[in-house]
């Protein structure tokens, strides 16, 4: 700004002085070129002047400062490795469940099972009058290694009526079931059955009474 007020007074003089003296018209236009030069000086530096100022008022940008860090790739890769295998796994691999260990008992040996063996199942009683009661013995043997127990007879009609023990028989021993067959309002040929049931094997056994019931008329 005092740059500037020196430069007005040194014009201002100048015009002064021109218009006091008795100059030439060739000295005015000189003192005229002169001021405009002058002028035009004034306003470079004014415009110099106002550029320094808004530089000064204006703050500058802050300048952007780039940092470049250097990755470690091998970590990297191996981070990345890492975590897909785990991922793989936790897919494939399906959650083990606790396996629960039941300790059985050791299953004994089973026993070897009673057989029953008949001399013969089937008793033929031959040609009979109705009315005629038919009683026979079927003898068995116990030919297993435990003991034979009979739990059940039944005959295929009420004219039989089937008995057997009611104890165990031991292996080896001996036994019979009785059957009483009553031949009354029976004719022609019969064949009453006996159903045993027992702890056997197999578990069911029969026996069989076989014959012919005639009238006295057809028999003469």
């Amino acid at each position: 700004m005092i740059r500037i007020q020196l430069i007005l007074s040194v014009i201002l003089f100048l015009c002064l002085t021109a218009c006091q003296s008795d100059v030439k018209v060739d000295t005015a236009e000189k003192l005229i070129t002169e001021t405009k030069e002058a002028a035009k000086q004034l306003k470079q530096d004014a415009e110099a002047v106002a550029e320094d100022v808004k530089e000064e008022i204006t703050p500058s940008e802050p300048k952007l400062l780039e940092f470049y860090v250097e990755e470690d790739k091998d970590a990297t890769n191996k981070d990345a490795e890492k975590k897909a295998s785990t991922a793989a796994s936790s897919k494939k691999a399906p959650k083990e469940e606790a396996k629960v260990v039941k300790k059985t008992k050791p299953k004994a040996p089973a026993k070897k099972a009673p057989k029953m063996k008949f001399e013969n199942n089937t008793f033929a009683f031959g040609v009979i009058k109705p009315g005629e009661v038919i009683e026979h013995k079927f003898e068995f043997t116990n030919t297993g290694q435990s003991d034979l127990i009979i739990t059940d007879a039944k005959a295929t009609c009420g004219c039989t009526q089937p008995s057997f023990p009611f104890v165990p028989i031991p292996p080896g021993e001996k036994g019979f079931i009785g059957v009483k067959y009553d031949s009354t309002g029976k004719l022609g040929s019969q064949k009453p059955t006996v159903t045993l049931t027992t702890n056997a094997s197999p578990k069911t056994q029969k026996v069989y009474l076989e014959g012919l019931v005639i009238s006295e008329m057809s028999k003469n």
